[in-house]
């Protein structure tokens, strides 16, 4: 639930189309104005003009990253990188797989809690129809388990979005599932086996069953009866049901997406987005309901 305890807030009778991208940057870049709507409408309006503003944002803050992985009120790359994946943009693509490649917790210093809930998506819409970045996380054990599921995950959004053909998705999971030449990390294996459940699994059924022979899949996050479960149900159902799903949708509204994040109406900085910390999509929400992260608070 929202705190109603907003901190400061932008007054909404100004008119932000007299100010310059830059100058409307400046306004918002930290997180002491509450959740600055009218700014980011305004931004969304100009979205030619904005978009090399928030690329150079982005590209600041990557080359600065220790400084600004301590500094919990700066907020101006997160509100960049959802516009930009908004707008499609796809030269901020590189840059952000650079910056999930960051070391340690630095990427949950930048992008706090917001990591476990968007960065699929956020790799889904910025990716145009480059998915190898994407397939280079999933497969690098130097890279934080969350983040690698969440590469899974984009290459599932891709195929509901079309990018992808589902038979091509599966295809790829398929050669996961089998190959030895990968760090097969039981919580990146689950979200593999989820992925391929909500693609419907028919084609990759054998290799999941022997997956989980092998005991390589987090059971806390997904077990065999719960894909056998959905084999029972009609293909057609289970993918309407998955394109439905919000988590397989491209970041079409960045405002709608972060509005309602408890850092705005609260003390305290980005790290109060939820109450979730290094949560998996498909572990369960830490909020008691016994459902999947990503399909309650997530």
């Amino acid at each position: 639930m929202v705190n109603n305890k907003i901190k400061n807030s932008l007054p909404n009778n100004i008119d932000y189309g007299k100010y310059s991208v830059s100058e409307l940057i400046k306004l918002i870049e930290f997180n002491k104005v509450g959740f600055p709507e009218p700014v980011l409408r305004n931004l969304v309006t100009r979205e030619q003009e904005a978009v090399p503003v928030l690329m150079d944002v982005l590209k600041k803050v990557y080359d600065n990253y220790k400084r600004y992985a301590n500094d919990d009120d700066y907020f101006g790359h997160i509100y960049a990188i959802y516009l930009l994946a908004q707008f499609r943009v796809s030269d901020a693509y590189k840059v952000y797989v650079d910056m999930l490649r960051l070391p340690g917790d630095l990427v949950y210093k930048l992008f706090g809690d917001s990591v476990c809930e968007s960065t699929g998506r956020l790799l889904a819409s910025l990716c145009g129809n480059d998915y190898e970045p994407i397939k280079s996380i999933i497969i690098d054990d130097s890279i934080d388990d969350v983040i690698r599921s969440h590469a899974v995950a984009a290459i599932a959004i891709l195929a509901v979005q079309g990018v992808l053909n589902r038979e091509e998705a599966l295809k790829y999971y398929k050669d996961l599932l089998i190959s030895d030449n990968w760090d097969k990390n039981e919580s990146v294996m689950a979200e593999i086996v989820s992925a391929c459940s909500d693609l419907y699994p028919a084609e990759v059924i054998d290799e999941i069953k022997t997956v989980y022979e092998k005991e390589l899949v987090d059971v806390l996050v997904i077990e065999l009866d719960d894909v056998e479960e959905i084999l029972k149900m009609d293909k057609d159902e289970v993918l309407e049901r998955t394109g439905n799903d919000i988590y397989y949708h491209y970041i079409d509204d960045a405002i709608e997406e972060i509005k309602d994040w408890n850092c705005f109406y609260q003390s305290g900085s980005q790290t109060a987005l939820g109450e979730s910390e290094k949560v998996g999509p498909n572990q369960l929400c830490p909020c008691g309901s016994g459902r999947k992260y990503k399909k309650c608070c997530g």
